[in-house]
């Protein structure tokens, strides 16, 4: 397959594994730095877990219009899915079994507070229904309220009270 476009490549791998291979290989070192950062997984099960999450996330992926969008979009997917694995993660620990010096130690603790809020949100997402969620991901991927409007033919005020029933 010729050098391609990230936003050509996540088209075709929707169909195509050669594709969906390619976008894997542009999203390794992401892979890595996330399955590094689940230090209660084995290496090859956090690697496994991400790669799932960039596979969903190209599966259902809006139309994209240029890379960045793309590259916005996995990424916001791969950040749900660790937040999702580190609140799973704690719920399973009990409070007797954490050692203070290990959480200290752990550089995603430092920022728990935007994990639980990105948990809720996905949380939240999963109780909307699919026109909800089409506009929550034009949201992320950047677009302003009279964009999504015109693109999906609806009115502002519906947009803002979806975000406010998001946030």
């Amino acid at each position: 397959m010729s050098e391609r476009s990230l936003t050509e490549l996540v088209i075709l791998a929707k169909d195509d594994q050669e594709a969906m291979l390619l976008i894997l290989e542009k999203f390794a070192p992401l892979i890595m730095s996330y399955a590094k950062k689940l230090f209660f997984l084995e290496g090859e099960d956090a690697k496994q877990e991400i790669v799932l999450a960039i596979i969903e996330a190209v599966n259902r992926i809006p139309k994209c219009e240029n890379d960045g969008m793309c590259i916005a979009y996995i990424n916001n997917a791969v950040k749900f899915r660790f937040s999702y694995l580190c609140k799973n993660n704690l719920r399973r620990e009990s409070i007797e079994e954490i050692d203070v010096d290990e959480i200290n130690n752990h550089p995603y603790w430092e920022n728990y507070s935007e994990i639980e809020l990105l948990y809720d949100m996905q949380q939240k997402r999963n109780k909307m229904n699919s026109k909800q969620n089409e506009i929550l991901d034009y949201v992320l991927l950047g677009y302003s309220d009279r964009e999504i409007s015109e693109k999906l033919d609806i009115s502002r005020q519906y947009i803002n009270r979806i975000k406010k029933k998001f946030v």
